[in-house]
């Protein structure tokens, strides 16, 4: 009877008695993410059986002796035959996007290069490939030049160090995550943003609001799920180069090989160097810093019917660094000029594996692990005697595991599960020791009612005990409604902690003769300071119409984050002073943002967009808005391709004003205004593709119309001033910048 009842939820009974009848559940991967396949058709050669799967890409078939081979089909995928063993009853199956292309065939419908998943209860972008080869994108802070929902900027004038933002707070209040693994936290969680390189990356999952339980209790703001190029793609080999006029090169390569109908490998090699000094604005000092990268990663992975999959992988980096006064490079001991050295090192690994246990009820099992080693050294000043000296080491581990299941309810399912971390890290500021080891063992839950074409929500809970901060308590809920076929509402909540790590996350303000104030509040704890904790709260609207016949989106969103606690970061006390101290008063975020997506003619998108912040902090002088933030936004990117797949990509962007540190107590000549100009910035990309050939070539100008800080560095004739602070920097750097650049891709079966 319970099998009648499944089958009759799936949608189709078979005719014949069921003899020993196979269960599964179809997925499509595109992208790097991977989705049920509803609709998906199933059918045995011998004989003639069939059935299709639900909304979560289930299904149940009757079989006879004689059923062995098994047709899967979908729109849109590669059809793929399987041969099933007659004593299995469960299978998953994995379809890879068809690559074939039809002269009698015309696609009408295309594949945008941001969307939002419909079904997602929460609000994510997806970025794809063909996103992020609108821009030169050369590592993942570079990668959101044409996504209005991130800003990218310089921490500083001299380490050439990218942060990003998002909903107006720093990247580190985000959760970064690699294939859905937790990563870039600790000493990484700004500097470690170019330890990806932008070539290698396949997709982006861009998450605002509080994230899901099951990836831990950091998530203030959101996630950042990057997925890489591995032995699942159609190309066996992808090779990039780029070139700019700073003097900087850029090498990637990826090779990857089915070893087996199960296994499969890649590696990812990764170089980059800078061969010029560059000062565009004649202040004797490099405007980016020579430096060598070397990453190199080796990734397996498991496919295959019998519902066990698993992956694998295990990276190294190595970053040195040297920037400065010009001719610092190759000073010797003693000499008089200012600089700034640093090296990294990173070694990681990583696994992470599933089972399904029944198909036909969602029964299965995740797990999910890494181990990072992390070292790294900066130093500030003169090379025999640096002003500010800098060393961090990290040993972390994580594990993770998850259970999910479906309810013996209708639309209704449950995910729990428990993690652990293990988080050691030494720093050494100046002569002075911080130190700490974190373990956090948590337990918890997510329970999910879901009618897709109506009405959806997620409910989490998780309980984490911190070793130094006690018991973490976070709750999250989403929701999603259907008003009607064109337009979803979503809304989100939850309640996240983190622990700072202020001197990796703030080593841009190194640069600079500031003294450094710690105001512990309990020498017990990291720092001495609180655990950060906040609470956030989002909604968003979509509504997809047609204009002229043409397919158009709407979206606006806001999100509204509430500190309990937060390390404040105070500059406006003295210009001598950077000060850290727990929150004594209000701090909060406000993010109102909305954006149109328009396909103006054919092969010409629009996507013009609007952002509001309104960030505030409580400081030592009082409630002040956040330094460095503009509160005003617009953003415009036009992208269009020919027949003959000549794409032309331009975006332009205006910032507002921001309100800049207190310079008050330094003499005349180095006191900067309250205030930053506004200022606009334009990006153009030209590139033409051989799409049967697989190559492609590619030519753009960042900053088009050469703005630049006039004077970036504060006291640049003297840097071992009290003065001199290369920290206050609101614009770009460099100014205009051209540059060049090749892909290749090779695909399986081609030579």
């Amino acid at each position: 009877m319970r099998l009648i009842m499944v089958a009759l939820l799936l949608g189709w009974i078979s005719p014949t008695a069921a003899q020993n009848p196979l269960q599964g559940r179809v997925m499509g991967s595109y992208d790097g993410v991977q989705e049920p396949l509803a609709g998906a058709n199933v059918f045995w050669v011998k004989p003639k059986l069939g059935t299709t799967t639900n909304d979560k890409g289930q299904f149940i078939i009757d079989r006879s002796s004689k059923a062995l081979l098994l047709v899967v089909q979908y729109l849109g995928f590669e059809t793929d035959t399987f041969e099933i063993d007659p004593n299995r009853t469960q299978v998953e199956i994995t379809l890879n996007p068809s690559e074939t292309t039809l002269n009698s065939v015309e696609v009408l419908e295309k594949v945008e290069s941001v969307s939002v998943k419909y079904l997602d209860v929460n609000l994510t972008e997806n970025i794809s490939e063909k996103e992020l080869f609108k821009a030169a994108c050369c590592d993942l802070s570079e990668s959101f030049e044409t996504n209005p929902s991130v800003d990218a900027s310089f921490t500083d004038a001299v380490t050439g160090t990218r942060q990003i933002r998002m909903l107006g707070l720093d990247g580190p209040y985000s959760t970064y995550t690699r294939g859905n693994i937790r990563t870039m936290s600790g000493l990484a969680s700004v500097f470690g943003l170019a330890l990806i390189p932008g070539s290698w990356i396949k997709s982006i999952q861009l998450t605002k609001g509080t994230g899901s339980v099951l990836n831990g209790y950091s998530s203030v703001t959101g996630q950042i799920n990057y997925e890489l190029r591995d032995a699942s793609d159609p190309e066996k080999l992808f090779l990039n180069g780029y070139v700019n006029g700073a003097g900087r090169l850029e090498q990637n390569l990826v090779w990857s090989k089915k070893l087996s109908e199960k296994w499969g490998t890649a590696l990812l090699v990764h170089g980059r160097q800078q061969f010029l000094e560059v000062d565009r604005n004649d202040d004797s000092f490099l405007d980016t810093p020579f430096g060598n990268h070397f990453f190199i990663q080796n990734t397996w992975k498991r496919t295959s019917t019998d519902g066990l999959r698993t992956q694998f992988g295990v990276k190294y980096s190595l970053l040195d660094q040297t920037a400065g006064q010009t001719g610092f490079k190759d000073a010797e001991m003693g000499s008089p000029l200012w600089g700034f050295e640093s090296k990294t090192e990173r070694l990681e690994g990583w696994w992470k594996g599933g089972y399904v246990l029944n198909a036909s009820k969602g029964r299965s099992f995740g797990f999910q692990s890494s181990l990072v080693y992390h070292n790294q050294t900066a130093a500030f000043g003169a090379l025999d005697n640096p002003t500010t000296d800098w060393s961090g080491e990290e040993l972390s581990g994580y594990v993770n595991g998850i259970y999910a299941t479906d309810l013996n309810a209708p639309n209704q399912s449950l995910k729990a599960g428990i993690s652990y971390v293990y988080h050691a890290q030494n720093e050494n500021y100046n002569g002075t020791e911080f130190d700490r080891a974190e373990q956090i063992p948590g337990v918890f839950s997510e329970y999910t009612w879901a009618k897709p074409d109506r009405f959806s929500i997620v409910l989490g809970l998780r309980v984490d005990q911190h070793n130094y901060f006690g018991t973490n308590i976070s709750p999250r809920m989403h929701t999603r409604w259907v008003l009607n076929e064109d337009l979803t509402l979503r809304a989100s909540a939850g309640k996240a902690y983190r622990t700072a790590n202020i001197f990796a996350e703030h080593i841009g303000l190194m640069a600079n003769n500031r003294q450094w104030i710690i105001a512990s509040s309990d020498n017990t704890l990291p720092y001495g300071l609180d655990q950060e904790e906040a609470w956030n709260f989002g909604a968003s609207l979509i509504q997809n119409f047609e204009w002229d016949y043409r397919p158009a989106t709407l979206r606006v969103d806001y999100y509204y984050t509430d500190f309990q606690n937060q390390i404040v970061t105070d500059l406006d006390a003295s210009a001598r002073e950077v000060q850290f101290y727990n929150l004594d008063g209000r701090s909060f975020s406000h993010s109102f943002q909305v954006q149109f997506d328009y396909e103006v003619v054919q092969r010409l998108d629009v996507r013009l967009a609007y952002r509001f912040l309104d960030v505030q902090s409580t400081f030592g002088s009082g409630q002040l808005p956040t330094a460095f933030i503009s509160p005003h936004r617009a953003f415009t990117n036009l992208s269009y391709q020919t027949r003959k797949y000549f794409k032309i990509d331009l975006t332009v962007q205006w910032e507002g004003t921001k309100r800049l540190p207190y310079t008050g107590d330094n003499s005349a000549v180095n006191q900067i205004g309250e205030r930053s100009p506004d200022f606009v910035l334009l990006n153009l990309q030209i590139s033409k593709e051989w799409k049967n050939k697989g190559w492609e070539v590619y030519t753009g100008v960042e900053n088009l119309t050469n703005f630049k800080m006039t004077r970036p560095i504060i006291s640049a004739s003297d840097p071992f001033d009290s003065e001199f602070d290369a920290s206050m920097v609101w614009g770009p750097v460099l100014g205009r910048m051209f540059y060049a650049g090749f892909r290749f891709k090779l695909l399986r079966g081609e030579s």
